[in-house]
């Protein structure tokens, strides 16, 4: 069995995003413990991070879509490969964001800070 944080680089919801039934797969055993064999889709996958700080640049205007809402603020796609994310404190709680985001819905961005290591881009609301 593949777990859903090894489809894929970036946060998915449900594994059907990224496989179907049916669909063969290459995958790579990540590891084995007490008769479990552990497998990964992402390992055989380049990883969008690396060359992260080709495309992006702190300041820089991008397109987003809103991916889905969590307790820290939305999780925004950028290209298909990388996701951001906009802190709830931009907004002032969960109420006001969801009144100022939909999620599905395209907006306007900007890159606060960009941190390849540990995966994750900063976003602000471009006014």
């Amino acid at each position: 069995m593949v777990h859903i944080s090894e489809l894929d680089h970036r946060i998915i919801d449900n594994p059907k995003e990224i496989v179907k039934i049916n669909d063969t797969v290459r995958v790579k055993i990540i590891d084995i413990k007490d008769s479990r064999v552990f497998l990964s889709l992402k390992a055989l996958k380049i990883d969008p991070w690396q060359r992260v700080a080709e495309k992006y640049q702190v300041d820089q205007a991008v397109p987003g879509r809103v991916y889905k809402f969590n307790p820290f603020g939305a999780v925004v796609d950028l290209d298909g490969e990388v996701q951001g994310m906009i802190h709830i404190s931009k907004f002032g709680g969960p109420e006001e964001m969801k009144k100022t985001l939909v999620q599905g819905s395209e907006y306007n961005f900007r890159i606060e800070s960009i941190n390849p290591e540990e995966k994750r881009i900063t976003l602000d609301i471009k006014k």
